[in-house]
């Protein structure tokens, strides 16, 4: 007669013994290093010949100052298992022919400025949030620890540069009346 093996599997045990795994393959660069991982993401700047520099803040973990198009920095919060893509856009031209719009156009404007913003993958913030003025608007990317790598830092400050361009874009053709809009406008 032919035996039968039977195996019973602890699917608990078996999917802490899988996740360790995951979690192991996934910090290669030992993650929770915080030194190694800003060294990884320097090397990474350095090889894709972007500009960086570091600023010394104690409320987090680093902080660098990233130069792609425009300022964008890249944190690792204290307590968080994320990196953060940041940066502010501000226009004091841009404001002084924002606030010779209509409270009508101005409504007009930060409604379509913020359709068109939730069409991009990032958090944003529009300072302040009345109509009196368009001082600032900050952009945010997190990318986690744990799912970060070369392609990933890359697309996250993508995403923030590509939002950046739009919205001067985006406002240059919305405030100025002289210029011509684009052909999304038809």
């Amino acid at each position: 007669m032919p035996k039968i093996l039977i195996c019973v599997f602890n699917f608990p045990f078996l999917h802490d013994i899988m996740k360790n795994i995951n979690y192991q393959s996934n910090h290669e660069r030992n993650m929770s290093d915080y030194n190694a991982l800003k060294n990884t993401i320097t090397n990474w700047m350095i090889e894709e010949g972007i500009q960086y520099s570091e600023i010394t803040d104690p409320d987090v973990e680093f902080r660098l100052s990233v130069t792609w198009g425009f300022v964008i920095d890249v944190v690792k919060p204290k307590g968080l298992h994320r990196l953060v893509s940041t940066a502010s856009l501000a226009s004091e031209s841009g404001n002084v022919a924002f606030k010779k719009l209509s409270d009508e156009e101005k409504k007009e404007f930060f409604t379509d400025l913020q359709i068109h913003l939730l069409k991009f993958p990032i958090s944003f913030t529009i300072y302040p949030q009345t109509l009196d003025a368009l001082e600032s608007i900050v952009f945010h990317h997190a990318v986690f620890l744990e799912d970060l790598t070369k392609t990933a830092l890359i697309v996250s400050l993508d995403v923030i540069r590509i939002s950046m361009s739009f919205v001067r874009i985006f406002s240059i053709h919305r405030v100025d009346p002289d210029t011509p809009k684009p052909d999304y406008y038809v």
